[in-house]
């Protein structure tokens, strides 16, 4: 592959210099070791360096395993073994706040020796240049499978190419350009999120009304008298789908990158188009789990564990997909539901889910129109969403072309 290059077509090009870790920073060894510091840091692939209240909504931390944290500042680089979909061999991030803060003792942190390659290595790092030395030379399965095993004489060793200032001035200032045109489209998905999400409450509420329809009086109604249990098996024939809060229903080998399902499907449940389907599993925010309408548009097959429900119609099924596509409603609704069993496990029969009621439109015409803009809504935001990703993955192949050597 040809490197992307910055530079004037009338100007000598200079190779960068091959350096490794070891010589552009030291190992951080300032431990916790008075519990002073409060503050826990965690190390997402997704949001990079970030308090560990905001990130879990909660401390993981034990307060009295924290002597042993590792004091971080900012400009300080921290790598996380811990391997994922968006980071392969754990992220490698630059701490940006202000406040200093303290990170597992899992977690490998370097102070750079020269603050003016802050900038460029956190790009460096950001893109897979890496990973081919990690791949050579490391041990991929580590303690666990999900880790890296990443030890301190592999660390220091990973190869850095370093081109010169002007050079790597030119490729920070786009990479921030793209970063901002990122961000600019980030924040017009979340605005778009959280507008529908404040039509459907007022919905939801009674404060809001189509006056376009002969409007009807919404009625409190027990899910029981609009969903029905479908207890169809797998006949060995569908493909096998999983679900997710932002996508729904997810065929499991394109969206994973592999089947989790057991070898014998014949127990796992048929959902047709137009299905709710409940997971009865916690995910993220949506702790006592999630439920989502099928708008797969042929049979597929789905965990043993979760409950299918054939609503009366696919608008009234969308509603209710609507409905609890809020953490809050979703929480309010099977909170009293729910009974926890041994290690917190949610005990929850589809009986149980189907036992209480939520204000939902009763005429046919009234749940079309609302089905037809919640649509609309969401045909929004999957445009928005498909752009972002679209953004990122132009991103992901200009890292890969300015720094693999």
């Amino acid at each position: 592959m040809e490197r992307l290059r910055f530079k004037d077509h009338n100007s000598n090009y200079e190779e960068p210099d091959s350096l490794i870790i070891a010589d552009l920073f030291d190992k951080i060894k300032d431990i916790n070791k008075n519990k002073l510091n409060k503050n826990v840091i965690t190390n997402s692939a997704e949001f990079g360096l970030i308090s560990q209240k905001l990130f879990f909504d909660k401390d993981i931390a034990i307060e009295e395993n924290t002597a042993k944290y590792t004091i971080i500042k900012k400009g300080d680089f921290v790598y996380n073994p811990r391997k994922s979909s968006t980071a392969p061999y754990g992220p490698f991030n630059c701490y940006r706040l202000e406040e200093p803060g303290i990170v597992s003792p899992l977690y490998s942190c370097l102070r750079p020796k020269n603050p003016e390659y802050t900038d460029y290595l956190l790009y460096y790092f950001e893109s897979p240049a890496w990973h081919s030395y990690i791949y050579h030379n490391g041990n991929q399965g580590g303690a666990r499978h999900d880790r890296v095993g990443m030890t301190e004489d592999l660390l220091m060793g990973i190869p850095v190419s370093l081109p010169i200032k002007e050079e790597r001035d030119k490729i920070v200032s786009f990479l921030k350009l793209l970063d901002d045109y990122l961000k600019n489209q980030e924040e017009i998905v979340k605005c778009l999120v959280n507008r529908k999400e404040g039509i459907l409450t007022k919905l939801f509420n009674g404060e809001l009304c189509f006056k376009n329809v002969n409007y009807h009086a919404w009625e409190e109604i027990e899910l029981s008298e609009i969903l029905k249990e479908r207890k169809e098996k797998s006949n060995g024939t569908e493909d096998i789908y999983s679900v997710s809060v932002s996508k729904g229903l997810v065929n499991q080998v394109e969206h994973l990158g592999r089947s989790f399902a057991a070898e014998d499907t014949s127990k796992y449940k048929v959902a047709h188009y137009g299905d709710v389907i409940y997971t009865k599993s916690p995910t993220g925010s949506f702790k006592w789990g999630i439920v989502k309408q099928s708008r797969i548009e042929k049979n597929v097959i789905i965990s043993p564990l979760y409950g299918v429900f054939s609503p009366l119609n696919a608008n009234l099924g969308y509603i209710i997909d609507a409905y609890f596509s809020s953490s809050i409603r979703a929480h309010n609704y099977l909170i009293t539901q729910i009974r926890k069993g041994a290690k917190n496990t949610i005990n929850i029969s589809n009986d149980e889910f189907l036992a209480k009621s939520i204000y939902l439109p009763i005429d046919e015409e009234e749940q079309r129109v609302i089905a037809n803009f919640i649509s609309i809504m969401n045909e929004e935001i999957d445009v928005a969403r498909k752009k972002l990703e679209s953004i990122r993955n132009v991103k992901k192949g200009i890292l890969q072309k300015l720094f693999i050597y």
